[in-house]
């Protein structure tokens, strides 16, 4: 016989209960304060020492509702599990604007896969989409969805709530996830590069580098001067920005990629440092000077990364100027996949440069643009600038008239690293100790 008083893990609540088990007999009661279940406890104790029983007869414990489940798995998965800022926001979203309006008052024992087919069925509808009520739910938005529920119905099962996952014997499929690559030619680049330098001149150098780079939109707006290795056109992606916050890149991995691929030239060439025009981006940011009040960020404002709001406003605005048909500025990216693969680049190397979490990843979305089956090598990123004809006449400069290599983040220790805005107009992607953090 034995009476315990105690919380359970699956009520959110933080209610006191009272356990009973006597001769493999168990039931348990909600009470409420610890004080009250003390008292409880104490008097089935003694009904049970006296033989009576019929405190067994009572219903048994209630199964805890979806929505109970779901929250507390909010608040447990996130302390148990490496998860990141975004993922966990976009799980919490779903449940919350989907599941929990679904199958919320539901107990979480009779989930079954039908239902959860016919949640989706509703979701494929008009109506199931949040933001335009008139729109489906698109199947990649309810991929993810499916991931958070699955996790919250395994821990279910963990803790005997269910006796098994119903995800298991789910019969669905959503649209295979496509790429919608559509890269620019050379000579769209040149006329977007051509409208931006009007609409404005920070924005061009962003688009430039962009292009010649191949970073993620994230990635360029979190890159800081620090990055950057101007000694030989290099920087350095180790961050991104996302909903308003800096975190690691897609892939958790750091790379080291040049900026001095010859995107917009029409040429067969592909290494990096091959093109006298890629040098432009860097004469233009060998003249951008950290002075002591400016922050870190490259292409940010009022000292925070560049965001998305106004980047893409620049990027119509340039796009209707160029007179060029509109794509998303992630084109950018895929602009330069496409043309370095096309060009003959080592399908590893391009790899790299784009961050791409495998070699077969670059491949089921670019494979059209190999040429032939030409085996990937290891290859050199890019050459020195000293070694680029005509490099002393690009007006790199630092403020003491010399080069002092790539910008440290610790400048007040190496001033001869700090750098200054020589004269350049913005009027929104603002320079010289306004356009960075």
């Amino acid at each position: 016989m034995g009476v315990q008083v105690r919380k359970r893990r699956d009520d959110p609540t933080g209610a006191w209960w009272v356990f009973i088990s006597h001769r493999g007999r168990r039931r348990a009661k909600r009470v409420g304060d610890k004080k009250a279940a003390v008292v409880a406890a104490s008097q089935l104790r003694a009904r049970l020492t006296l033989g009576d029983l019929s405190v067994f007869d009572q219903p048994s414990v209630p199964v805890p509702s979806f929505e109970q489940v779901a929250r507390r798995w909010l608040v447990e998965y996130p302390a148990l599990h490496p998860i990141r800022p975004a993922t966990l926001s976009n799980y919490r979203q779903f449940i919350e604007g989907h599941l929990i309006p679904f199958f919320g008052a539901k107990p979480i024992s009779e989930l079954t896969a039908s239902q959860i087919e016919q949640f989706i069925t509703a979701k494929r509808q008009p109506g199931g989409s949040i933001r335009n009520p008139a729109r489906p739910l698109q199947d990649r938005a309810i991929q993810v969805g499916l991931v958070a529920l699955r996790l919250i119905l395994k821990r279910a099962a963990r803790d005997k709530l269910i006796p098994a996952n119903p995800m298991v014997d789910l019969e669905w499929r959503g649209a295979a996830r496509t790429d919608r690559i559509d890269p620019f030619t050379g000579q769209e680049l040149r006329l977007i590069l051509a409208a931006a330098h009007q609409v404005d001149p920070a924005f061009a150098l962003l688009v430039q580098v962009w292009a010649q780079c191949g970073a993620r939109a994230g990635e360029i707006a979190g890159l800081r001067w620090a990055d950057m290795d101007l000694a030989h056109g290099l920087l350095t992606i180790q961050r991104t920005y996302s909903r308003h916050r800096l975190g690691p890149t897609k892939t958790g991995r750091n790379r080291t990629v040049s900026f001095l691929h010859p995107i917009l030239d029409d040429g067969g060439e592909w290494r990096p440092g091959s093109s006298t025009v890629a040098f432009e981006a860097l004469g233009q940011l060998r003249q951008l000077v950290r002075a002591d009040s400016a922050g870190p960020f490259m292409f940010g404002q009022a000292g925070k990364p560049l965001r998305s709001g106004r980047l893409h406003r620049l990027w119509r605005r340039t796009l209707l100027m160029a007179k060029v048909r509109y794509r998303e500025p992630e084109q950018l990216r895929h602009t330069l996949a496409s043309t370095l693969l096309s060009r003959g680049a080592p399908l590893l190397y391009v790899q790299s440069v784009g961050g791409w979490r495998s070699a077969a990843v670059l491949l089921r979305a670019y494979a059209r643009w190999l040429p032939g089956g030409e085996s990937a090598t290891q290859v050199q990123p890019a050459r020195p600038v000293e070694s680029i004809p005509g490099w002393d006449r690009l007006d790199l400069v630092g403020v003491n008239g010399h080069n002092d290599g790539p910008v440290k983040e610790d400048s007040d220790a190496h001033p001869d690293h700090v750098l200054r805005r020589v004269k350049l107009s913005t009027p929104g992607l603002q320079s010289a100790g306004r356009h960075q953090e």
